[in-house]
């Protein structure tokens, strides 16, 4: 799918039936390059999970409503009941002998038979399949872009584009296998115990240890500076304080490298706009202080099981079975997502600001930063100097999305509402449990009362009371702002939010569920998180004082 193709008027929706704004990843519109890379791959990566497992989604279909994303679910085969009510059976009989719906029903039957979810994981960390993919990244990390001649330099450009290729299918193939797995084993214990879906999920803190990956190499380097006695919050611009530590030790020095080539090229968002950690050096400071002022405590490891005595004795053997794939494939998301999505994303972002500086120095931008607003076959010209968009074009369309006002959350007609008919029970099982995680990681919860001046309700998403400053954080490029101790209130959150949970004392978000990152990074830091809040860095003014509690969902303003 080009842009070209996905593209409609703003406001306008981009096709029949009704389409939602994507609020997980959006906060402002994409860049081109971004786009143009990630649209064609998502269209090809997603509908292969779902035939894998026999869902009856056909894909997610993402398309643009002038520079805005938009998305509408659908299904292999819509089903359709419009007519008599006599003649419903005779429908449902030729809905369920569909072809297509037979074929996923097989695929269900096969998925649940092999547990195809551990065949997956099985894979990425035992069959060399991660592996490959450190290797390839690092590789492509080891480049010095900034020497490469220009035909060099777009040859590197297309070796990211197709590791992003190759990452995107396996990322969005294993966030199939998660939602599967781990949405089976939650509508089963929802089932036997009634138990709310946040208090489930705390069984699992401590399955995704690469949430919590950046800590490691964060206290080595906090070990090394400590040792040398050198101090890291002597004044001075952050560059220079960076090299102050450098030079405190050949240990610190290296532990300093170590930290910044295992996370300082990961992207910081979800955009090619947004910047790396290595661009960042106050964040690195502020991480290195707070841990050095007051280190905490190691992560929790995994937590106590209250859930298992209050199944039903004869389904206990299946909620082990069942806890132990959910726990194998709860942390898979953020294992990958590192190496398929976030590095590639920091390193292509790199090379493309070594193409900017070049093309500024032809005058053929005005900023590096607005080689991103180009799309890769306009950059290609750009670089090889054919006809390409000028760089009033490119500025322009740089100020179009910094000023671009949040469009509608739907556009279009939605269609009636039709109830499926009865599913076999393999192919029930299996979309049951997609759904399930999906309402638990996209979908927020209708919270269970309007706002007040005083106080915001959302999604218990970690438990644990804490008091600290509210800094409302939009995006990456907001990360200096915090401090120790401080409440990140923020519309959503990503992997790259990994990094800055040494600084701070509780999370709360606007959206995602008791499954989205925010709740699973919280609850494996240990700290109050409140999600799915809607209003909260609309409601909540920086710098407040607030107390977080993150059991009962309140957010309460002092």
């Amino acid at each position: 799918m080009t842009m070209s193709e996905a593209g409609s008027q703003a406001g306008v929706a981009p096709g029949p039936g009704r389409w939602v704004l994507e609020t997980a990843h959006q906060a402002r519109p994409f860049t081109r390059f971004f786009l143009g890379v990630w649209l064609p791959v998502f269209a090809e990566s997603m509908p292969a999970g779902f035939r894998r497992y026999g869902l009856l989604l056909e894909r997610l279909d993402m398309r643009l409503s002038g520079i805005w994303k938009y998305v509408q679910a659908r299904q292999v085969v819509p089903w359709r009941d419009r007519g008599p009510a006599a003649l419903r059976p005779a429908r449902q009989l030729a809905w369920r002998l569909h072809p297509e719906v037979r074929g996923r029903a097989r695929a269900a039957r096969r998925a649940l038979a092999s547990r195809a979810w551990r065949e997956e994981a099985a894979e990425w960390f035992d069959g060399g399949l991660r592996a490959r993919f450190v290797a390839r990244n690092r590789a492509l990390q080891a480049v010095p872009v900034d020497d490469l001649d220009e035909a060099a330099l777009r040859g590197h450009i297309d070796e990211l584009i197709a590791l992003l290729h190759d990452g995107d299918m396996v990322h969005m193939r294993h966030l199939v296998a998660q939602n599967v797995a781990v949405g089976d084993w939650l509508a089963h214990v929802r089932r036997w115990t009634g138990v709310d879906p946040a208090d489930a999920l705390a069984v699992l803190r401590g399955a995704s240890p690469a949430s919590v990956r950046p800590l490691a190499g964060l206290d080595r380097l906090v070990a090394a500076v400590r040792a040398a006695g050198a101090d890291p919050g002597a004044a001075g611009p952050p560059e220079k304080r960076l090299e102050a530590v450098r030079a405190a030790s050949p240990e610190a020095a290296a532990a300093l490298e170590e930290y910044l080539g295992e996370h300082g090229d990961d992207l910081l968002g979800f955009d090619l706009d947004e910047p790396t950690l290595r661009e960042m050096p106050a964040l690195v400071l502020a991480a290195l202080e707070a841990r050095l002022s007051a280190p905490a405590a190691p992560p929790p490891g995994g937590a106590a099981d209250p859930l298992r005595a209050r199944v039903p004795e004869r389904h206990r053997a299946e909620y082990d079975r069942l806890l132990d794939d959910a726990r194998l494939l709860y942390g898979l998301r953020d294992d990958d997502v590192a190496w398929t999505e976030m590095r590639p994303w920091g390193l292509l972002r790199r090379a493309l600001l070594a193409a900017g500086r070049r093309l500024v120095a032809r005058s053929a931008l005005e900023n590096p930063e607005h080689a991103v607003e180009a799309d890769p076959a306009e950059l290609a010209a750009l670089l090889s100097g054919a006809d390409a968009p000028t760089a009033a074009e490119l500025a322009e369309r740089a100020t179009r999305r910094r000023t671009a006002a949040r469009p509608p959350l739907e556009l279009g007609e939605e269609e009636p509402a039709m109830p499926l008919p009865r599913l076999p029970a393999a192919l029930a099982r299996v979309n049951d449990a997609l759904l399930e995680a999906m309402s638990q990681d996209l979908l927020e919860r209708a919270v269970p009362s309007e706002p007040t001046d005083t106080e915001v309700h959302g999604t218990p998403a970690s438990p644990g009371v804490y008091t600290g400053r509210a800094r409302i954080v939009r995006g990456p490029a907001e990360f200096g702002r915090l401090e120790k101790g401080d409440v990140l209130v923020a519309p959503t959150t990503g992997p790259s939010y990994n990094v800055v949970l040494p600084l701070i004392g509780a999370v709360v978000t606007d959206r995602g569920g008791a499954l989205s990152h925010a709740a699973v990074v919280a609850r494996e830091f240990g700290v109050p998180a409140v999600v799915g809040t809607r209003v909260a860095t609309q409601r909540i003014r920086d710098g407040e004082l607030v107390r977080i509690d993150g059991a009962r969902g309140v957010v309460t303003v002092l």
